[in-house]
């Protein structure tokens, strides 16, 4: 219940299994490049993501202090991943559907409470969501990682590559 993923790209869709905080969780994959153009996506600690999978919904820290959760579209991911999780790791990227919201979405101009040089424009559109985010909307969930340099890339599930 609640972690099924509609067929974006039908034949590229599959289930993988992956261990977490040592608990299972089912998490929707895709071959690359096999999820649905106009996705969204939050970066979070993999160590919350099973709470927020058993009780249904997801509430970013922002939430409580900004009033929404921070999202990117798929072209400013990277962008916000070395801005502001530079050092971090046990990061997952979660692709949320947007049709599958309960909360408000809006496109706005970024908010940069600890803003560092490479943070975003201020011209960019970035998606807020005002409200907790139901996590049925929660169609994958991806390790990010950082290399040796401390750069994070986009997961292999979501390069053409």
């Amino acid at each position: 219940s609640g972690f099924e993923a509609q067929p974006a790209a039908a034949a590229e869709k599959f289930w993988l299994r992956r261990a977490a905080d040592r608990q299972n969780i089912f998490v929707a994959g895709a071959a690359r490049g096999g999820f649905a153009m106009g996705m969204i996506y939050h970066i979070a600690a993999h160590s919350a993501l099973l709470p927020a999978r058993e009780c249904g919904a997801y509430r970013a820290a922002s939430l409580a202090t900004e009033g929404f959760i921070h999202c990117s579209q798929l072209q400013q991911v990277l962008q916000v991943a070395n801005a502001f999780y530079a050092g971090q790791s046990g990061l997952a990227l979660l692709v949320i559907d947007p049709a599958r919201l309960q909360a408000e979405l809006r496109y706005e101009a970024p908010v940069h409470p600890h803003a560092s040089a490479a943070a975003p424009a201020a011209h960019e559109l970035f998606p807020h969501l005002y409200g907790a985010l139901n996590f049925d909307a929660v169609v994958g969930v991806l390790d990010l990682n950082a290399a040796a340099d401390g750069k994070f890339a986009l997961p292999l599930e979501l390069t053409d590559t």
